[in-house]
């Protein structure tokens, strides 16, 4: 008796063989033609290894669960291999920026994940009505609602998937939103430097920010300085909102000739129609760019502390007076 390449026993493990053919005219028979009876014979077990009673688990962190570029796919990572992918409709719920999504999965698609030889990984559909985009907070949880039936994630030994619900690695190309301002530093007390943070990661180099400096103005108490007194530094870093994805800063040095006294306004804008070439623009990294608003605004330095004042400039300006209160300036609109 062979048992299928899903099928494995191990030590400790009670097993039985039953026939139960009709008498008479079962196949199994003796070389003069009698037929075995039927029967229920109790296996000699010498299989290696322990029982496996325990359900499979999501591996944890990042490596768990992850959102692919297509926004639609998720990728579950279990610690041991799989042997049945399937799940009901009331087996998963996906949260999505903190509130229930009424997005709804695939139930004929779900397979373990070809790329992955050790058939740990199994791959879930979003309807085709649902997607979601770069950025976005995803947690997922499952629970096997009906344990005991033929649906549900189960290990090769039938053991059903321990519930959870964990957070999703996004990593989902979709993007429709356009880069924004996300946080800004203080002028530090040398009255030299401070920093812009942004909603994304930009994908320009510094080299290619340099090529378009000419597009950022600074100015001190509404005067606006020689280029060639600051200078730009790009770097990117954790965005503390979502784990896993960068965002890029701005360091704007000012020189030796351009220090901000105490109780002046230092402000720096942005004008991307300043570029003749619309593709060196600064955009995100989508697989379709966004690019980045026109923007100003100004930091007031004080000695205590360098408290910092933002002021909104220019069309934000004008949003807010309409009564537009954009995401964007709630970002930056604080005393």
């Amino acid at each position: 008796v062979y048992l299928k390449d899903t099928q494995t026993l191990r030590g400790g493990q009670t097993v039985f063989v039953s026939y139960n053919a009709p008498i008479g005219t079962g196949p199994l028979q003796d070389d003069a033609g009698n037929r075995v009876s039927k029967f229920t014979q109790i296996v000699s077990n010498s299989a290696a290894g322990a029982a496996d009673n325990n359900g499979p688990q999501l591996m944890p962190g990042m490596q768990g669960i992850e959102l692919l570029a297509d926004g639609k796919t998720l990728k579950l990572k279990f610690n041991e291999e799989i042997s049945r992918t399937s799940f009901t409709p009331a087996d998963l719920k996906l949260f999505v920026d903190g509130q229930q999504s009424a997005a709804t999965f695939r139930q004929d698609l779900p397979q373990l994940d070809p790329a992955d030889t050790s058939n740990r990984t199994v791959l879930i559909s979003l309807n085709d009505a649902h997607s979601f985009q770069k950025g976005q907070s995803l947690l997922l949880a499952y629970a096997d609602i009906t344990p005991n039936d033929a649906i549900g994630i189960t290990d090769l030994a039938g053991n059903p998937a321990n519930a959870f619900a964990q957070q999703v690695t996004n990593n989902s190309a979709i993007d429709t939103n356009p880069p924004s301002l996300s946080s800004t530093t203080a002028v530090d007390p040398a009255g030299s430097t401070f920093s812009i943070t942004f909603s994304e990661q930009f994908a320009q180099t510094q080299a290619q920010i340099n090529d378009i400096k000419d597009a950022f103005s600074v100015s001190i108490d509404g005067q606006t300085i020689n280029a060639a007194d600051f200078n730009l530094n790009l770097t990117n870093q954790a965005d503390p909102n979502n784990p896993g994805q960068q965002v890029s800063r701005l360091n704007v040095a000012l020189t030796a000739n351009a220090r901000v006294a105490q109780d002046q306004t230092v402000a720096i804008a942005y004008d991307p129609d300043a570029i003749s070439d619309p593709s060196q623009r600064i955009s995100d990294t989508s697989s379709t760019p966004n690019n980045l608003l026109g923007f100003g605004f100004g930091q007031f330095a004080h000695h205590v502390g360098r408290v910092v004042r933002i002021e909104v400039f220019q069309d934000l300006l004008r949003d807010f007076l309409r009564g537009h209160c954009t995401e964007q300036i709630r970002a930056l609109l604080f005393v």
